[in-house]
């Protein structure tokens, strides 16, 4: 009576073709990957611009002393930093810290004493920055240079 098996050709063969499976599977969740961070930085933007509204509203507008078209404030737990005094604002009621896709804190600039910005870098190789503004403006765009977080 004749034993039946498995050739080692037939057994290579399968092993090919789990591993070009696994890769195929491992390279689409990689994309949802950022997918999902970016969601979660899109997120996390518009609950500090919530936030930011809910301030002025309580503060009749926002803080004057820290209108600037140069100065960034990290978004922090409890409140925003910028190392500045004057420009650190405890009034914004988050419960953590937003983090942007890249894991970095969500930044916050007054353009003026009635609009604002807040941006965040996406998750993706390109490093583009999602932003919105107090004019429900939003969308994507580019970095201006390497020192520059969001614009």
């Amino acid at each position: 009576m004749k034993k039946k098996a498995f050739t080692l050709v037939e057994l290579l063969i399968v092993v090919v073709i789990i591993g070009i499976l696994a890769t195929i599977v491992t390279l689409a969740l990689s994309s949802y990957s950022a997918k999902a961070k970016n969601v979660k930085a899109k997120t996390a933007i518009e609950e500090v611009q919530k936030a930011i509204q809910i301030m002025a509203a309580d503060e009749d507008g926002f803080p004057a002393d820290c209108v600037s078209s140069t100065r960034y404030i990290d978004i922090q737990q409890g409140g925003a930093s910028s190392g500045d005094s004057k420009c650190t604002s405890g009034d914004l009621k988050l419960i953590s810290a937003p983090k942007d896709g890249k894991n970095n804190p969500i930044k916050l600039q007054y353009t003026s004493e009635t609009n604002y910005r807040i941006s965040g870098k996406t998750a993706d190789e390109a490093g583009k920055c999602w932003y919105v503004s107090a004019t429900s403006k939003e969308g994507l765009s580019e970095p201006t240079d390497s020192t520059t977080y969001c614009p």
